[in-house]
């Protein structure tokens, strides 16, 4: 699964908002009435013999399903349906109770078959995590069995399970079952380590379209109109990866794919097939490159692409891979979506191998579903120009990771699922961009070849089946040696920053680097140094205490780049007295890539209270003097990492002073019209770090005369739109305020809703209350109003006013947000830090937590992140009153 957005820590939580989505439906379910079925046993008291404990959050060892034969009954048009399954199970051991996944479904008949003898099933009340036991009329095991079931469900809430959207005045259904939502389609053993077969036919309208994982075995008319599809049999499907997508769609021949030559097609609302064409030309190339990595045919009878117009992202269904209509479908003379979709579709592709072919056994390793997803198919879309600067992109998403791992309570690749509700938080930048790059650290250290080789054995050894990182780290140790499995298994366990201390002796009759690393994790280093032919490269791992002789140094080495071109997943904490200084390299001996390193790494020094103020102020001033985009771009990262521990007083200084530093960065061509995609991302550092009001009023005046220009467009840019909106709203006021928000509200197009009520948060403090008002009376689209809070809250000029429009509405806002919503506010307030603010949200906002997300999120994290920047601000006094001269 993909989940895309901006390089932006709200685009980050947006796009895997998904996972807690409200119910976008306010429609009454419809549940059809049920057919004549057996009818449920009542209970006997006799049934608690035999019983089997009652599991707390996975299901009991000893019984596991063997295949399922699901029936589905869809109409698109309708919020009900009706199914049947049949599971044949296998029991270890004797018992009358077996438990499955339920979610909000009703059981209207369980019945059971062992040694060709009926029998009764008792239903029972649903448990915690939506486990449903089963009581069944006698002893039964150890051996096979069959459990038949029929339900009925609803198709009402949003993206999860079955869900239903409208598009052209037509509607469509579809599922999605990762992580935990198969249970809310059918009763099933929702576990990933739980693959079998599965049989699946859908009776669906006769003038609509099923989709399902596998290729159509049949497709029956019925009299009453209906058809009935029935699919291939799919061989070792986990239940989250379970797909059907129902619906009056275009299909678009793609031809084939692939060694197999497997058919490929997109399905598309009609009218959309135009759309589809760089998705039918490119895919086969994808395809290809993937399958070159693994030199095997991609594991698939048939592939299809299916367009959905509101989704998080994409997902990896084996057979029906599913996206947001705007990632799949678009114009081909659009460089953004071209580089979008190469990315999504390479990353969902590269699934089909590494978390379909061979599954995580739990979700405490999806690490080693997403991680390689993102790994191979960013390494695939690079070829086939899916990125427009690779290094850039490649440190923007190192950023995230590190910017995760400095949180207040890191968590690791590899984590603990202690409740069910924690699986929410496992898609996040560590299981995606942090194991990414550890990989390539790992592939940089070991060589193309042989990461190749042992991820090639690691998918073969484990086809069909499920995986743990064990089982990774022996096909490492394989191609390499017992130290560098050791050193992925510390990376896998490790919660943090990995930090290395790095210290040059040269008192000897050769130079070496003495390296150190940091609590108990091996870290696989690779530096740079002056030397012959374009200079040295010294490559080691680095435990307690290694010593890395440098091949080729002439004498004490001048300079030393601690990362080599930045591609390893490490911060350089230098050790006290060490005369390494890095990077002091000439700028053009220092690639982009290792500029952007060198920021994080003088971020992250200040963060741990490494680095003293004057020092970092010293660098932060050296960088920003440049002239050169990623240097500036590292600029910004340095002031990002002191950014939090200026006062509110002395914030007007601060971002004064900032503002001089950068001003040649400021102007309107600058902010209005950059030119490489390094000084898009550096204006948008600039502009979260540097309010409006610092900027020159020629430039607001051009953001002002650029806004008027997009509004009154039928069609606006919303890119250039939420620009000029950031700029030109601080000095609108009240007047400007209303007609945006007007125009929000008569918008017909819920993109431009959406991205003109997120823009009232640009506004400013005062104009905080209007904002909160909007989220507590809902006058728009609740996620986009809550975006807008967000902002507010992330800029620390606007963050004070923000919570006191937002503390007295606290009771409305509870009575008002769902769990979704609640978690975005939640999330939003991550960046205060007042000690006052934080006992408030200890004394009344944990216990609303808790009882309306039902344990899903806890403050924990919130307020020991609060605590961390509270102390560090303390500690780093008036940053201020070490400030250079505001002069240039």
């Amino acid at each position: 699964m993909r989940a895309l957005g901006s390089l932006s820590w709200l685009s980050w939580l947006i796009s895997l908002s998904w996972l807690v989505a409200a119910c976008s439906s306010h429609e009454a379910a419809h549940t059809p009435p049920p057919r004549q079925m057996p009818v449920v046993a009542v209970r006997d008291a006799a049934i608690d013999a035999a019983m089997v404990p009652d599991p707390t959050l996975r299901l009991p060892d000893g019984v596991a399903p063997l295949g399922y034969a699901l029936r589905l009954e869809l109409d698109p048009a309708q919020p009900g349906f009706r199914g049947e399954v049949d599971i044949r199970i296998r029991v270890a051991a004797p018992t009358r109770k077996l438990w499955l996944h339920a979610g909000d479904l009703t059981i209207t008949a369980a019945t059971f078959r062992e040694h060709d003898r009926d029998g009764a099933i008792v239903a029972g009340d649903k448990h915690p995590h939506e486990l449903l036991p089963l009581e069944l009329d006698r002893v039964v095991g150890p051996g096979e069995l069959e459990v038949h079931l029929a339900y009925t469900g609803n198709a009402v809430r949003d993206q999860e399970g079955l869900f239903r959207q409208r598009q052209g005045g037509q509607w469509f259904l579809f599922s999605q079952a990762e992580a935990a939502f198969a249970r809310q389609i059918v009763p099933c053993f929702d576990e990933p380590r739980f693959k079998v077969p599965w049989r699946v036919t859908l009776t669906v309208p006769g003038d609509q379209i099923a989709l399902g994982n596998a290729p159509v075995a049949q497709d029956t008319k019925l009299p009453d109109g209906r058809h009935e599809v029935r699919f291939d049999e799919i061989a070792a499907l986990p239940s989250y990866l379970l797909a059907v997508a129902v619906g009056p769609f275009e299909i678009v021949d793609g031809g084939t794919v692939g060694r197999a030559k497997i058919p490929f097609r997109v399905a598309v609302a009609r009218g959309a097939r135009t759309r589809a064409a760089f998705a039918v030309t490119t895919t086969a190339k994808l395809v290809a490159a993937l399958e070159d990595y693994f030199d095997q045919p991609i594991p698939l009878a048939k592939l299809d692409f299916v367009a959905v117009p509101e989704l998080f992202g994409a997902m990896e269904h084996p057979g029906l891979v599913t996206f947001e209509s705007t990632i799949l479908l678009g114009e081909g003379d659009d460089a953004e979506y071209r580089q979008r979709y190469l990315r999504v579709a390479a990353h969902e592709l590269a699934h089909q191998w590494t978390g379909n072919l061979v599954t995580p056994a739990w979700w405490d390793e999806l690490w080693l579903s997403e991680s390689f997803a993102t790994f191979l198919g960013d390494k695939v879309a690079a070829d086939l120009g899916g990125f427009d600067d690779a290094p850039l992109r490649t440190q923007l998403d190192r950023e995230d990771a590190l910017a995760a791992d400095a949180e207040a309570r890191p968590r690791a690749l590899r984590r603990a699922i202690a409740d069910g509700d924690d699986l929410d938080e496992t898609f996040d930048a560590i299981a995606y961009e942090k194991g990414a790059a550890v990989l390539a650290m790992f592939e940089r250290h070991l060589g193309e070849g042989a990461l190749r080789s042992a991820l090639r054995a690691y998918v073969t050894a484990h086809a069909g089946g499920s995986v743990t990182t064990g089982d990774l780290v022996a096909a490492v140790t394989q191609v390499s040696s017992p130290a560098m499995g050791q050193a992925l298994a510390s990376y896998v366990e490790h919660t943090g920053t990995p930090i290395v201390e790095l210290a040059l002796d040269c008192s000897g009759p050769a130079a070496k680097l003495v390296a150190h690393a940091r609590a108990g994790v091996q870290i696989p280093i690779c530096v740079r140094y002056p030397g012959p032919s374009g200079g040295g490269r010294a490559c080691g791992l680095a435990a307690d205490r290694t010593e890395l002789a440098l091949p080729g140094a002439t004498g004490c080495p001048a300079w030393i780049v601690g990362n080599d071109d930045g591609r390893g997943y490490y911060q350089i904490g230098t050790a006290p007295g060490s005369a390494v200084e890095l990077p002091t390299a000439p700028l053009a001996s220092i690639t982009p890539a290792e500029r952007l390193a060198h920021g994080d790494d003088l971020a992250g020094a200040i963060a741990r209270g490494e680095l003293a103020m004057p020092a970092a102020l010293a660098a932060l001033t050296a960088l920003a003097s440049s002239a050169d985009p990623y240097v500036q771009l590292a600029a910004t990262r340095v002031a990002s990492a002191l950014d939090p521990l200026v006062t509110d007083a002395a914030r007007p200084r601060w971002t004064a002073w900032l503002a001089a530093r950068f001003a040649p960065r400021l102007g309107a061509s600058a902010l209005l019209a950059p030119g490489k995609p390094v000084e898009h991302v550096l204006r948008d550092a600039l502009l979260a770090l540097i309010p409006a009001e610092q900027l020159p009023p020629a430039t607001i005046r051009r953001a002002r005369a650029a806004l008027e220009r997009v509004l009154a467009s039928r069609d606006p840019d919303l890119g250039a739109l939420s620009l000029a909106l950031s700029l030109a709203a601080p000095s609108g006021g009240p007047a400007l305020f209303t007609r945006v928000l007007a125009r929000a509200t008569k918008a017909t197009d819920p993109a431009l809703a959406a991205a003109l009520v997120e823009g009232l948060g640009g506004f400013g403090p005062a104009l905080a209350d209007r904002v909160v008002a909007v989220v507590v009376d809902r006058t728009a689209e609740p996620a986009a109003a809550l975006a807008a809070l967000a902002t507010l809250f992330a800029r620390a000029g606007t963050r004070a006013a923000a919570w006191q429009a937002v503390h007295p509405q606290l009771g409305a806002l509870f009575k008002r947000l769902g769990p979704p919503e609640l978690l975005t506010l939640l999330q939003a307030l991550e960046g205060v830090c007042d000690a006052a603010i934080r006992d408030t949200l200890a004394a009344e906002l944990a216990p609303h937590v808790t009882e309306i997300l039902d344990g899903r999120v806890s403050v924990d994290r919130l307020l020991a992140g609060i605590d961390r920047c509270v102390a560090r601000r303390a500690a780093a006094g008036d940053l201020t009153s070490g400030l250079p001269s505001l002069r240039r």
